[in-house]
C-alpha cells in the first residue's frame, strides 16, 4: 500500500523589502489526497488565506491558479498521466507574500487502487465517465431529457449550453432535463462524481435544435414623445403558456430570443414570480455578454458550492465587481432579492458609467432629495433620468419589494436599448 508524500520545508523564510522585513505566509493545509488512484483526475481541496490566489503545477496540463474563498477553502482539479507517479508543487501567494512549496505525489495506477481497495475498502477509483443514449441529433422542442447510464449513486453535473444536476438511480439509469437554445447546436458536457469527491471523464454530448419556423428576433420599439417612455413589440409567436396578454409579455419575449430568460419544464415562464440572487445574477450577466467562466474554480462564498450551476456566475460577479456578498462571507443565492439590489446588479453588469454623485432630486415619492446619500440613489437616479424605470401609479418606485421576472425582463431590455443607442 503506497501513501501521498507530503514534503514541506519548513522554518521562516525572510524577504528584506525596503526598511522592513516581511515573512512569507504559511503553506495551504490539504486535506487527504488521494494515492494510488484510479482516474484521469483528482480534486484536490484544502485551506489557506482567505483571498490568497493558489498555485499548483505538475501533470499533462497546466493549471490556472485558484482564488481562495472567504471561508478559506479551495479546490482544485489535477489532470493525472496514466500508469505513471504524477509529482505536484502547491503553493499559495498573495499580492506581497509567496509561501514554502508542498510537495504532492499521486501515483495513478488501476491495478494498485484495485489492491488498495481490497486491503482496505477505501474506494481510490474514479467513476467511469456518464454514457448517453444514441438519439436524433436534430429535435424541435425548448427542453431536452439527456438519458444514460452510470455509476449507481453519484451525481451528474451538466455543463455547456444549460447546467443542471441529475442523481444515478440505484439501477444506473439517469435523465437530465436541459433547455436548448433554439435554433443552434447545443453542446453539454456530463461527468458523474461520487460521494468521495471523485470525478468521472467527461462525456460530449450535441444535438441541433431546429424548429418548423425559424424565429428571427423582431423587435419593435415605440417612444412616447411626451414622456420619453419606451415601448417594445415583439412580433414572434409566444411560446409560453402563461405569458399572452401580460404587460411584461414583449420584454419577457426579447429576452428568450437572446437566449437569456427560459421558462420551466411545464411551459409556464411565471412573470409574477420573484427572482432570487443567482437567477437575477446569471440574467443579468447573460443579458450584457460579460465573459462568465466556463466553469467555477473555487466557492466564492461561503454558500456557494463550486458545483452547484449558479457558481461560475457568482464567481465571475465577484471577479467583475459586480457582487460583493454579504459580511459574514455568505451571498444568499436563494434569497429573493428586493427592487434596489436588482437595480445595483443591472447596472453593474452592464457597466454603464451612472453617475456616482448625481444632484438631490426629487424622483419618486419614496425616493425624495434626502435619499441622495442612500447607496442605491445613483442607480435609481441614472435610470429613472434615461426613462427606464417609472412611478407605480401612486409614485413610489418601491425599492423594498422584491423584483419579478417579468419587471426584471422590462428593466434589461430597456437598459439594452438605451446603451445600443446612446
Amino acid at each position: 500500500m503506497k501513501h501521498t508524500l507530503f514534503r514541506i520545508t519548513l522554518g521562516a523564510i525572510f524577504l528584506f523589502m525596503f526598511s522592513g522585513i516581511a515573512y512569507a505566509i504559511a503553506p495551504p493545509t490539504l486535506d487527504p489526497v488521494k494515492s494510488p488512484f484510479d482516474g484521469t483526475k483528482q480534486v484536490i481541496n484544502g485551506t489557506t488565506m482567505p483571498g490568497a490566489r493558489v498555485t499548483v503545477t505538475g501533470g499533462p496540463y497546466q493549471i490556472p491558479p485558484v482564488t481562495v474563498g472567504n471561508d478559506g477553502r479551495f479546490s482544485v482539479t489535477l489532470s493525472l498521466s496514466q500508469n505513471n507517479t504524477n509529482i505536484f508543487q502547491v503553493w499559495v501567494a498573495d499580492d506581497e507574500d509567496v509561501s514554502d512549496q508542498i510537495t504532492i505525489t499521486i501515483v495513478e495506477s488501476e491495478a494498485q487502487a484495485a489492491a488498495h481497495a481490497a486491503s482496505t475498502g477505501q474506494d481510490l477509483s474514479a467513476p467511469e465517465a456518464p454514457v448517453v443514449e444514441a438519439v436524433n441529433q436534430t429535435v424541435d422542442t425548448y427542453y431536452y431529457d439527456i438519458k444514460g447510464d452510470a455509476e449507481p449513486g453519484t451525481r451528474i453535473f451538466v455543463t455547456g449550453s444549460d447546467e443542471v444536476e441529475a442523481v444515478v438511480a440505484t439501477s444506473g439509469r439517469f435523465v437530465a432535463k436541459v433547455r436548448l437554445e433554439q435554433n443552434k447546436k447545443n453542446t453539454f458536457y456530463l461527468e458523474a462524481k461520487d460521494s468521495d469527491d471523485n470525478v468521472s471523464p467527461k462525456t460530449l454530448f450535441t444535438i441541433t435544435e431546429r424548429g418548423e419556423t425559424n424565429e428571427e428576433e423582431d423587435v419593435r420599439v415605440v417612444i412616447d414623445e411626451t414622456t420619453g417612455e419606451q415601448s417594445f413589440v415583439v412580433e414572434v409567436a409566444d411560446p409560453f403558456s402563461d405569458i399572452a396578454g401580460h404587460p411584461k409579455q414583449n420584454y419577457v419575449e426579447a429576452l428568450r430570443l437572446q437566449g437569456v430568460l427560459h421558462g420551466y419544464p411545464d411551459g409556464t415562464v411565471r412573470p409574477d414570480s420573484f427572482v432570487n440572487r443567482a437567477e437575477l445574477l446569471k440574467m443579468a450577466m447573460l443579458s450584457f455578454q460579460l465573459n462568465v467562466l466556463n466553469e467555477a474554480s473555487n466557492s466564492p462564498f461561503i454558500d456557494v458550492p463550486r458545483f452547484t450551476w449558479f457558481a461560475r456566475f457568482v464567481e465571475t460577479g465577484k471577479e467583475e465587481g459586480v457582487i460583493s456578498g454579504y459580511p459574514d462571507g455568505s451571498f444568499r443565492p436563494e434569497q429573493t432579492v428586493n427592487r434596489a439590489e436588482a437595480l445595483k446588479i443591472i447596472l453593474e453588469s452592464a457597466g454603464t458609467p451612472y453617475n456616482e454623485f448625481p444632484e438631490a432630486e426629487y424622483l419618486f415619492s419614496d425616493v425624495r432629495e434626502n435619499a441622495v446619500n442612500n447607496w442605491y440613489y445613483p442607480y435609481v437616479y441614472f435610470l429613472r433620468q434615461n426613462h427606464i424605470i417609472s412611478a407605480h401609479s401612486d409614485g413610489t418606485i418601491r425599492l423594498n419589494d422584491s423584483m419579478t421576472r417579468g419587471d426584471l425582463a422590462e428593466i434589461i431590455v430597456k437598459l439594452q436599448y438605451f446603451i445600443e443607442n446612446k
